[in-house]
């Protein structure tokens, strides 16, 4: 806001996980106030989750996917090869391991729970409720999902599905 207080208007916004909220606020699809609550409810509700970790992985999404086990999932793909891993604490540690003896660069990331996987899942009723209670408004920016990469259409911007599998 301050930039945009100086005369800088964005053509167009994204944001990565919280910051696609970010975006989504400035952009006008919610208020600040109903942005902090989904932000607070949805931290309450990830928190609640059961715990798990996440490793950065400098390979393609591809190439990560063959060396997936168990219940470990791509939680995000950051760039061309850099793919993110989401699992439990033991399944994490044990892929890394395979990792160093294949010498594929990796690094455990500082979470405290598997996020932007399969995990997050028994947030999404409680977050649902707090989505439902916000008014969901046409974006007045173009915005990118960071779920596809694509635009974020005006439909997507203002239903309650699209922030439920954003979690």
């Amino acid at each position: 806001r301050m930039v945009m207080s100086c005369g800088v208007q964005p053509a167009a916004m994204l944001g990565h996980s919280l910051g696609e909220y970010v975006a989504a606020c400035l952009s006008g699809v919610f208020t600040l106030p109903e942005a902090l609550r989904l932000v607070a409810a949805r931290g309450r509700a990830m928190q609640a989750c059961e715990p798990g970790q996440m490793i950065a992985i400098r390979a393609t999404s591809l190439e990560t996917q063959k060396m997936l086990t168990g219940s470990l999932e791509i939680a995000a793909t950051n760039s061309p090869d850099q793919t993110v891993v989401s699992g439990p604490q033991r399944e994490i540690e044990s892929l890394n391991e395979c990792l160093k003896k294949e010498e594929i660069a990796s690094q455990i990331l500082a979470t405290s729970h598997a996020f932007h996987s399969a995990s997050m899942e028994p947030a999404l009723r409680e977050f649902e409720r707090a989505l439902r209670e916000v008014d969901l408004k046409e974006p007045q920016l173009d915005l990118i999902s960071n779920r596809t990469g694509t635009w974020l259409s005006v439909e997507q911007a203002m239903s309650v599905d699209y922030w439920l599998e954003h979690l």
